[in-house]
């Protein structure tokens, strides 16, 4: 048996768990059935338990990309400018493309009354 082959196979079974784990989690917060909601129902509770924590979580990593972008900037000489003029726009367009998403997503709740 090859290295490669075990290692193929354990990182396979690791994202199997991580799977299943996500799974379970989800099945113990869902707990009621979704037949018996409406979809607006179920719709604002994806958003307000899947997408808004998610959505925090990725705010917060493009604003500490473009903040570490400034102080690099600030501190550096030289190539260090140039990556840190790429970490900050970078930032930027993360919070960009956070900012459309939530639009977007606001948009979808404000079409089905949510």
């Amino acid at each position: 048996m090859n290295i490669s082959n075990i290692y193929k196979k354990n990182k396979m079974n690791s994202l199997n768990r991580i799977f299943l784990f996500f799974i379970l989690i989800f099945s113990f917060y869902f707990k009621t059935s979704f037949a018996a909601e409406t979809f607006r129902d179920m719709v604002e509770r994806i958003i307000s338990t899947i997408i808004k924590p998610v959505g925090g979580l990725f705010v917060s990593a493009a604003l500490v990309a473009f903040v570490w972008g400034i102080t690099k900037y600030m501190k550096g000489g030289g190539m260090e400018k140039d990556d840190a003029k790429q970490l900050m726009f970078w930032g930027l367009i993360g919070l960009t493309v956070i900012s459309a998403v939530g639009a977007f997503v606001a948009a979808f709740k404000n079409t089905l009354g949510v």
